[in-house]
């Protein structure tokens, strides 16, 4: 089994939880967020960056994807904007260069807010002490918390 994608939400900067049916503190609601108002909601989240069937690192790549792009796997590009690996950038009308904006799905535990863009932290190897003893195997502030 590989280690859950914890994200932190928008809202209350907490860690998002992978539902287990044994652990009933663990059944959270979260919602995926665009600037254009889409919205995924999801009450089972499974740890694995799918919202209500929509994956984080695809929403992500969508909303950043260069107009006239010839990229085709828009999740990868999702997954390297996420990871810091590529810029985006654009020629501005007197030829130089700048960088654009990333624009972030927002995470919520609350519905009712707007979408906000900021980069959630992402802990893609955090361990649930709880269900899976004391090992912490990253150093996101999730996991050093438990250290």
């Amino acid at each position: 089994m590989t280690s859950p994608i914890v994200f932190t939400t928008t809202d209350k900067k907490t860690p998002t939880l992978v539902y287990d049916e044994a652990y009933p503190s663990s059944h959270r609601a979260y919602f995926m967020k665009t600037p254009d108002n889409r919205v995924f909601a999801e009450s089972r989240y499974r740890g694995d960056g799918v919202f209500a069937g929509k994956s984080y690192f695809e929403l992500l790549g969508e909303l950043n994807l260069p107009p006239k792009s010839n990229i085709t796997d828009i999740a990868a590009f999702g997954r390297a904007i996420a990871a810091g690996t590529t810029k985006i950038i654009r020629k501005t009308r007197d030829n130089n260069i700048e960088m654009r904006e990333i624009i972030y799905p927002g995470i919520y535990e609350d519905d009712e807010l707007i979408w906000r863009n900021r980069k959630p932290e992402i802990c893609c190897q955090c361990v649930y002490p709880e269900t899976q003893g004391a090992t912490v195997e990253c150093e996101c502030d999730f996991c050093l918390a438990f250290q």
